[in-house]
């Protein structure tokens, strides 16, 4: 989710970093223009410092208001709160956000049912803030989703190319296969991963999982058939060429025997004279 703050028409001249929990303020030269070390509880207090991000992100942008600066920052400093006071001193925020901070309207909670579709992302504003969501899980479906379809499309193929008994298409075919297929379990494992991270149930992460294998099954089924084609092509291949040569040796062994034949009647004329 990104949090952003947006300051009427202000043209944008400059882009400021701040993702540390260090407090580092970063140059787009990388060197640290401001730091300041980050701690739970001030040394003279026992109890933890309420909005600690938010005052050091103001402490480090003082003497910066007014100056067209967007600045960056993580889920550890970015709230609605210092959202309002940046803008109103006249600097843009740009970052990630938790959705349960303890000031996050409820009008940028985003519902989490119905299931948005693949890929799909929402937005939602209060007053001059913006969020904007987006889900890496979906993005991952989509990805593994689209590896299916090019399989498919792929397998499709396969009769079109089989029937010109095309070695180095066939050849290419089976690599365009293997290569799909095996890039398959990683981006498998990245949504698992994803899956429970989002806090599904294992036993259904684990069915999917299994119909995801049960795919690759199929396909590697198909591939292993390519497999055997294109070895029956290399033979056939290796069969003409060795018939080739036999041919060609079998053709030399003519022309020998033709030249020799030419060469003893020129003898036998050659004595008669």
């Amino acid at each position: 989710m990104v949090l952003q703050s947006v300051g009427g028409l202000t043209v944008q001249s400059s882009v400021i970093d701040l993702g540390s929990k260090s407090g580092q303020w970063l140059m787009e030269t990388g060197y640290i223009l401001r730091q300041q070390i980050c701690s739970e509880k001030k040394f003279e207090q026992e109890t933890p410092e309420v909005g600690l991000g938010a005052r050091v992100v103001l402490d480090l942008t003082a003497g910066y208001q007014d100056k067209n600066y967007i600045l960056v920052t993580d889920n550890f400093y970015t709230s609605p709160i210092l959202a309002h006071k940046l803008l109103a001193r006249g600097i843009d925020c740009l970052g990630t956000v938790k959705a349960n901070n303890k000031h996050f309207p409820k009008d940028l909670i985003f519902p989490q049912k119905p299931k948005p579709a693949r890929g799909s992302g929402s937005w939602r504003s209060c007053q001059k803030i913006l969020a904007v969501s987006w889900s890496e899980l979906e993005e991952a479906l989509k990805k593994i989703d689209s590896k299916f379809r090019l399989l498919e499309f792929t397998r499709d193929d396969i009769p079109r190319i089989q029937e010109k008994k095309d070695l180095k298409a066939t050849e290419r075919l089976q690599k365009t296969l293997e290569k799909q297929i095996d890039s398959v379990p990683e981006q498998m494992m990245e949504i698992q991963a994803l899956k429970i991270e989002k806090g599904e149930e294992p036993d259904h992460v684990r069915k999917w999982s299994l119909e995801i294998e049960k795919q690759v099954a199929e396909y590697e089924e198909i591939t292993q058939d390519v497999r055997k084609t294109v070895k029956n092509l290399r033979e056939e291949a290796s069969q003409e060429v060795k018939w080739e040569e036999e041919k060609a040796e079998e053709e030399k062994r003519q022309w020998r025997y033709e030249e020799e034949l030419k060469l003893e009647e020129a003898k036998m004329q050659i004595e008669r004279f």
